[in-house]
């Protein structure tokens, strides 16, 4: 049906208007079929082939070898539907990438269940990011409408998840029109052999039937062979749950695959960043005035007693306490500040005294990561180390290089803050995600404890029931027991020391309640060979990882 003008539109509607709303729906169904027919040829088939890997990949499995040739396989899929779009590849696109791909190493090369975890979150959220990139002229975006357009996206996605089956049921109409009569007369004669073929089993099924029972009788082999055919026991080997599995993950990669680019194309994001109303600088001013007054104080505080040590003079408080006391409200109130600054600069007119104020908060903010840092590395040296502890510092080295991004945008209005923000935070997360931290964990924790072992010539097993002191912390051999495969490397080594390797050769019998005599403070390694050992079980090459394969090669041999 041709496309009518606004006249014929009009006339139409006046003459019936019951039958201009059904030409609108028949002219919206053509038009949704073109579109999803073409949509289709873009994206069809890859997404298809991309929910094939997808769930080959991920079938129990969320590290290894396959996650790294499923997150290459992203990137590649990602690049496909840049080119079928006909968009230009963005200097920024390649950087983000080459993250997301440098986080599926990682997961190959890290055998840590909470790492692996962020970096597939990660890969996820970069997939997303270098969409929006792609698709969107974001020069102009702030982080709130980033993440305002990550969720917009999520959500748009899911009222497109019909899309994957109805845009390939309009190219498959489509492909079955263009081809006419001549389909149609293929598919008679198709019929007519299917039919003629049928025939042929009805007549030969019987015949089958007697002849197999008589050769069965004939032959005791061939007997058992047709009985092991026909018993269906195979059939029990196959686990109806794990199908359905595999049948979960490839319709949720397509799905998702294929309707999340849907999203893009379709441009359902509001491309514009929202501008908001400048509010008077005084409101500003004066919010931060007494916010800046509180922390100057503050910061004198620990400027003179943490910092200058007059905690201990004063002798109210142990330093392990003053730490433990107050390194997570730090971190809390260093993120508040970048938020506070961050408002600041968006709703509100950013005149000199606002711009002063802004850096005294920003200045105070670093003098707070200091703090915040010493605390926790007190506290670590009196309770050693953790991976939320390792994530502290982290997340304050990250804060301080936001923070510096800020005060040079307070400076330079005309700075990349946000561009600067991402390169920076995928920088230190890559750095975070590669530097290990259950072996940085192990290596300084059982150093500290040997250390205090010679010194006071206790084990490591009493100095580990010191350690706990007053708080339920995990900082001993309990929590080393329960570190992953990429702590093994450090074990191993104190094995040796502890001759707890021969000790295994000669006794080990295999009994996971064994109590036999020892070396001495040496039970702990035996507890870390069980998990490993229990671990190497249900490892194959499908999630092949170098972490884990150093690890088994250490305390299974």
């Amino acid at each position: 049906m041709p496309q009518m003008n606004y006249q014929q539109a009009v006339n139409v509607y006046n003459q019936n208007p019951a039958d201009y709303y059904r030409k609108q729906r028949e002219e919206k169904r053509r038009w949704d079929k073109i579109e999803g027919n073409l949509a289709f040829q873009r994206i069809g088939i890859p997404s298809l082939i991309y929910a094939v890997i997808y769930a080959f990949c991920w079938y129990k499995n969320s590290a290894g070898i396959l996650n790294l040739i499923f997150t290459v396989f992203l990137a590649g899929y990602i690049l496909l539907v840049v080119n079928r779009n006909k968009l230009e590849l963005k200097k920024l696109t390649v950087f983000l990438l080459a993250c997301m791909i440098l986080l599926g190493v990682s997961n190959f090369l890290t055998a840590n269940v909470t790492m692996i975890f962020y970096n597939n979150t990660g890969v996820f959220l970069l997939s997303v990011l270098t969409l929006l990139h792609q698709f969107y002229d974001d020069r102009e975006w702030n982080l709130g409408k980033y993440f305002t357009s990550i969720f917009a996206a999520l959500g748009n996605a899911l009222g497109l998840l019909d899309k994957p089956f109805s845009e390939l049921s309009y190219f498959l109409a489509t492909k079955k029109e263009a081809k006419g009569n001549v389909r149609e007369e293929q598919a008679k004669r198709t019929a007519s052999v299917i039919k003629y073929v049928l025939i042929g089993i009805a007549i030969a099924l019987p015949i089958l039937f007697v002849v197999v029972g008589l050769l069965s009788a004939a032959d005791a082999i061939f007997g058992v062979m047709v009985d092991g055919i026909f018993s269906f026991d195979w059939l029990l080997k196959f686990n109806i749950w794990n199908i359905i599995l595999v049948l979960i993950l490839f319709f949720f990669g397509y799905m998702s695959a294929y309707a999340g680019v849907r999203v893009f194309e379709k441009k359902k994001i509001k491309p514009e960043a929202k501008v908001y109303k400048k509010h008077s600088a005084i409101v500003a001013g004066t919010v931060l005035g007494l916010i800046a007054a509180v922390y100057l104080f503050f910061c004198a505080i620990q400027i003179l007693f943490l910092f200058g040590g007059l905690y201990n003079q004063l002798g109210k408080t142990n330093y392990a306490d003053s730490a433990r006391n107050g390194f997570f409200e730090l971190l809390a109130v260093c993120l508040i500040n970048l938020v506070i600054v961050l408002c600041t600069m968006k709703y509100f007119d950013t005149k000199l005294p606002v711009k002063i104020l802004m850096l005294v908060i920003s200045a105070c903010t670093f003098i707070m990561i200091a703090s915040s840092a010493y605390r926790m590395y007190l506290y670590v040296w009196a309770y050693d180390l953790t991976f939320l502890r390792i994530s502290v510092f982290w997340g304050l080295a990250v804060i301080a290089l936001e923070m510096t991004g800020i005060v040079i945008y307070i400076l330079c209005p005309r700075f990349p803050l946000f561009f600067y923000g991402l390169v920076t935070f995928c920088f230190m997360f890559l750095v975070f995600s590669f530097s290990k931290p259950d072996y940085l964990i192990a290596r300084y924790n059982l150093d500290h404890m040997t250390f205090r072992s010679v010194e006071t010539g206790k084990d490591l097993t009493e100095v580990s029931k010191e350690m706990q002191g007053d708080y339920d912390t995990p900082g001993d051999l309990d929590y080393i027991v329960k570190l992953s495969e990429d702590a093994a490397p450090v074990i191993a080594e104190y094995a040796g020391k502890l001759g707890w390797e021969q000790f295994c050769k000669q006794n080990y019998d295999g009994d996971e309640d064994y109590t036999g005599e020892a070396p001495s403070g040496s039970f702990w390694l035996i507890r870390y060979h069980f998990r490993m050992e229990d671990k190497s079980i249900h490892y194959g090459w499908r999630n092949y990882n170098l972490s884990r394969q150093k690890a088994y090669d250490l305390f299974t041999r």
